[in-house]
């Protein structure tokens, strides 16, 4: 990512992919640091940590392979909160989250969301505290604009994707520009492109397009240390573009 004249890598970022895990064998991600473990909530809400975070159902694996395009020098850190069949709930992607967090990971992806808020306030604790251990929660919002968890929070940075927008393009739906309007249900949100580097992506859309602006965090990370969080906000969205209910993403 270029930033202020010179090209940034994300080098030594820890970037937390909270998801089906990762294929560490995967040829994409040959270059790439990976670690990670599993979450795993038993009956009686206590969560448990294992070793294993294979991905059994692959969509944690390209999450990660989006993250080290656009961020090749980041560490990738798995987590694994899900079944074979991409099925998890609140409680693990709370727990992957604050132990992400405090393993030190600067920033959290989730390409999942939740539409029940029924447990919602157990995802929103546990992004603020990431957010007081200086870590950036990025996560999926509704492709539709509607309610989902942890999107909808203010500690969180909310994505969506549009297949007209170009691989590169990040917009920006400003708070008081989109107070009303067709994109006013978008207000706070990213929108970046939700492909990935293969001809032929098995998956597509918000997933993989908040992946890309984790990376491009990472990067304005590595390139701002000791930036204030205010600051790194003010930088990232220095990168997007307005959208424009005429003009569309292209």
């Amino acid at each position: 990512m270029r930033f202020r004249g010179r090209e940034w890598r994300g080098d030594q970022i820890e970037v937390a992919v909270i998801d089906s895990g990762i294929n560490t064998t995967d040829p994409r991600l040959k270059d790439s640091t990976i670690e990670g473990w599993r979450v795993r909530v038993e009956a009686t809400g206590h969560a448990q940590l294992g070793a294993d975070f294979h991905d059994e159902h692959g969509h944690g694996t390209e999450v990660a392979t989006v993250i080290q395009r656009d961020a090749p020098g980041a560490i990738l850190t798995g987590v694994k909160v899900t079944d074979s069949d991409l099925q998890t709930g609140p409680e693990a992607l709370a727990a992957g989250i604050e132990t992400a967090f405090r393993h030190g990971a600067r920033v959290i992806n989730l390409s999942l969301l939740a539409t029940d808020p029924g447990r919602a306030q157990l995802l929103r604790d546990a992004c603020s505290l990431a957010r007081e251990h200086g870590a950036w929660v990025v996560c999926s919002g509704h492709p539709f604009g509607k309610p989902s968890f942890p999107a909808a929070y203010p500690e969180t940075l909310a994505v969506i994707s549009h297949p007209d927008c170009p691989s590169g393009r990040i917009f920006h739906f400003d708070q008081q520009q989109f107070q009303e309007g067709p994109f006013a249900c978008y207000r706070g949100m990213f929108l970046t492109h939700g492909y990935s580097a293969t001809s032929e992506p098995v998956y597509r859309g918000s997933g993989l397009a908040t992946a890309s602006l984790s990376g491009k965090l990472a990067c304005l990370l590595e390139a701002l240390p000791n930036g204030h969080p205010s600051e790194i906000l003010d930088a990232l969205k220095s990168q997007t573009l307005c959208p424009d209910p005429e003009l569309g993403f292209a």
